[in-house]
């Protein structure tokens, strides 16, 4: 599709597709750099919808530093709906750009965030319907450089046989060297695709070349030495409500917890922080050039920022006069952090959220998780005291060491918490419970535990279900079939590339979406690519991820796997 047949899409398919505004681009303080061959052009793509990939913090800030450079330019694409899709099939239509409307296969990088393991069918959803093969080996001279990044590459074999580039770590840093690298090798690129890409190989520790592996190299992830403030630019209002529809402000990066089943506490190490000021005149930048009335400070345990309390009255002195309020997701379950929630919330209540994971005391130690029921329960309380009138409570079912009772304690914590907030006399309260699966992670002190199978995990889930005996609480159960399905390509390897695009050939597609989600197809796939569903890793085994290097050693996971295992005789 050449930019001056943009009027085929707006006269013939967006009239027939749902939320149009998805692909027309030219939101407020989006890049009007114009197409140049002359730049580095990249192609940032999400593959989610917009909704979703508006939401991505991550993506904003690389396309802010790549947008503020000379000779570089960065544009957006997300995966169009299921109705968009057939429509572009159906009259031919590439996927293109949203600033330029430029054929995505004319840019000369594509850079994929990777966030989560069943987004690979939207991945190669994306390249069939840009016209680019969807193997590297399969690339010629004169077709983007498909590149990769995001929490997946840090166990990035299942996908490796896609991109051309994978970049582990942080992305600030690394996205402007691979582009410099890009620019002094354009014209081996252009002239010898696959001998540019050799070179990158041998000659760099920090990306990941997966068509020329070498044994034995160790990839290392990029590490930016601080947070990053996302100042460069403004932010980008979106043509439609998005998901989370709000200012965000990311406060620090990595966590010192040790949660011993959290790979984000693992892979993103170290702890760095931004000082106040930043955050406060980042926030400030944001609301002033958006018109949002909420912040959400980002972190992996906002409560655990060094400077919290006086962070939270600076916001509070700022913002509570222009009726914003400021949201503290992940909090630690104590008093501390509910005052912290009261302070900074005064203008909307919306609700709480803490996450105690497990049912029991005992179980709660042996994910390196110490925290009592006594001050679950008091921290809900208190909360409800403080006029909060909805607490969530997020729960894990098959964790290594788990027995019935902790899966019954799960219900007994929640009617514990209703029972202590009817005495109080606290009304119009609400409770919730959310409960996902254990998933064993790469990098994690518990990836050679075995994964619960659909049938164990249903077992369960009635289980806890049984044990809520109020209709007051509400309870919710993220799928068996989801996670399992997850759990075999958060330690698998390469082969299961085949089963994802049998799977796609079959119909499969946004199956990180419940109402999308097929495991029927999945099934049939991996019966008909004679693959067994099933991932087994031990330790002494030589793991998928093995190569990529994310700053902890096996050792250190070992140990802490031992430690678990002591806490669970």
């Amino acid at each position: 599709m050449p930019f001056s047949d943009f009027y085929l899409v707006e006269k013939e398919i967006l009239p027939f597709v749902e939320k149009p505004a998805r692909y027309i681009g030219g939101e407020i303080n989006s890049s009007e750099k114009p197409f140049d061959t002359e730049n580095i052009n990249l192609c940032l793509a999400f593959p989610d919808i917009y909704e979703i990939g508006m939401s991505n913090l991550g993506n904003r800030i690389l396309y802010s530093i790549v947008n503020n450079r000379e000779g570089l330019s960065a544009e957006r694409v997300y995966c169009p709906w299921k109705d968009m899709q057939s429509e572009m099939k159906k009259r031919g239509v590439g996927l293109f750009s949203l600033e330029n409307k430029v054929p995505v296969k004319d840019f000369d990088i594509v850079g994929f965030s990777l966030q989560y393991e069943l987004c690979v069918t939207n991945v190669l959803c994306m390249l069939d319907h840009a016209g680019i093969p969807l193997f590297s080996k399969d690339r010629v001279e004169g077709m983007p450089v498909i590149i990769a990044g995001g929490a997946c590459v840090s166990q990035p074999e299942p996908y490796a046989d896609i991109f051309d580039v994978m970049i582990p770590g942080d992305g600030e840093t690394a996205i402007l060297g691979f582009l410099e690298w890009f620019k002094k090798n354009r014209a081996l690129i252009l002239s010898d695709r696959k001998r540019a890409l050799k070179k990158l190989s041998e000659d760099n520790n920090y990306t990941y070349v997966p068509q020329f592996k070498i044994e034995g190299k160790k990839i290392r992830k990029n590490v930016e030495n601080k947070v990053f403030t996302d100042n460069l630019s403004e932010i980008i209002i979106p043509n439609i409500r998005t998901v989370h529809d709000r200012v965000v402000v990311e406060i620090r990066r990595g966590c010192t917890r040790g949660c011993r089943f959290c790979q984000p506490g693992m892979i993103n190490r170290p702890l760095r922080e931004k000082n106040i000021a930043e955050i406060v005149g980042e926030a400030e930048k944001k609301i002033n050039g958006s018109g949002y009335e909420e912040i959400t400070l980002l972190s992996l345990s906002s409560g655990d920022y060094s400077n919290i309390k006086e962070l939270c009255e600076n916001l509070n002195r700022i913002f509570s006069r222009k009726n914003v309020s400021v949201g503290l997701p992940s909090l630690r379950c104590d008093s501390f952090c509910v005052d912290l929630a009261d302070q900074v919330s005064r203008t909307r209540k919306s609700g709480l959220t803490f996450a105690p994971e497990a049912g029991t005391e005992r179980l709660r130690k042996i994910i390196n998780k110490d925290l009592s029921d006594e001050k679950i329960v008091n921290s809900c309380l208190y909360a409800f005291e403080k006029g909060w009138k909805l607490v969530k409570l997020y729960f894990m079912v098959g964790l290594p060491f788990e027995t019935d009772d902790d899966i019954d304690a799960i219900g007994l914590l929640a009617e514990r918490i209703l029972s202590g907030a009817g005495k109080a006399g606290y009304r119009g309260i609400k409770l919730n419970i959310a409960v996902s699966n254990f998933i064993p992670k790469a990098h994690t002190p518990f990836q050679w535990e075995e994964m619960n199978s659909v049938e164990v995990l249903r077992t369960k889930h009635r289980r806890v279900r049984n044990a809520v005996k109020s209709k007051k609480i509400k309870i919710s159960f993220h799928s068996p079939e989801m996670s399992f399905l997850e759990s075999l390509f958060a330690r698998g390897d390469r082969k299961l590339l085949r089963v994802a695009v049998r799977a796609v050939e079959m119909g499969a597609g946004f199956d990180q979406w419940t109402e999308r989600f097929d495991y029927g197809i999945w099934k049939k796939a991996f019966s008909e690519c004679k693959i067994e569903m099933k991932t087994v890793v031990m330790p002494g085994d030589v793991l998928p991820w093995s190569h990529m290097d994310y700053g902890v050693n096996e050792q250190y996971l070992l140990s802490e796997r031992a430690n678990a295992g002591k806490e669970g005789s």
